[in-house]
């Protein structure tokens, strides 16, 4: 199985101020444009991910499992986001290589999934901060390297949030 980031730019605006929003035309939104996904979930949990979705949209956490909030966010990503072109992430076998470059974590608190998706919010006042990081990784191959720089670029040209989803 390959592993690798399904990176999305998202407005900043709406992500910091999307826990507790209350937002049900955002919920109905994500519910009518992400059907298919909602459904793979579901079948791969056996449990129904939009009550996660829900949670995170009115504010509660009364949820335990991690990844379904993974998930649920990143269908709100899909939803009101771009997702970038990913052909040097994925597959990769460099996020953990480059993971200290990524300081910021989601803007709400719900619970941290024990595996997969790992993910990571970066907001476009840090992302010169981590363009250095990005620029100085050994690891990582030129391609891969113009890839992200390029999205950490058009997210802070548009005031997007980079959010990095890795599965």
């Amino acid at each position: 199985m390959a592993y690798g980031i399904m990176p999305y730019l998202a407005p900043w605006e709406s992500l910091q101020s999307l826990y507790g929003s209350k937002d049900m035309a955002l919920y109905n939104t994500v519910l009518e444009k992400q059907q298919f996904r909602i459904a793979e979930l579901k079948t791969s949990f056996d449990e129904e991910p939009t009550g996660y979705l829900l949670d995170i949209i009115n504010g509660a956490n009364q949820h335990k499992n991690g990844a379904l909030y993974g998930y649920a966010f990143e269908l709100i990503c899909l939803t009101i986001g771009r997702l970038m072109n990913n052909s040097q992430w994925y597959p990769t076998p460099h996020m953990w290589d480059i993971e200290t470059a990524l300081t910021d974590n989601l803007p709400f608190s719900v619970p941290a999934p024990d595996d997969f998706p790992a993910y990571w919010v970066i907001s476009p006042e840090n992302m010169d901060k981590v363009c250095h990081k990005i620029e100085t990784a050994a690891t990582i191959s030129d391609p891969e390297r113009e890839q992200f720089l390029h999205w950490l670029k058009r997210g802070k040209e548009t005031n997007r949030a980079l959010v990095l989803f890795y599965y």
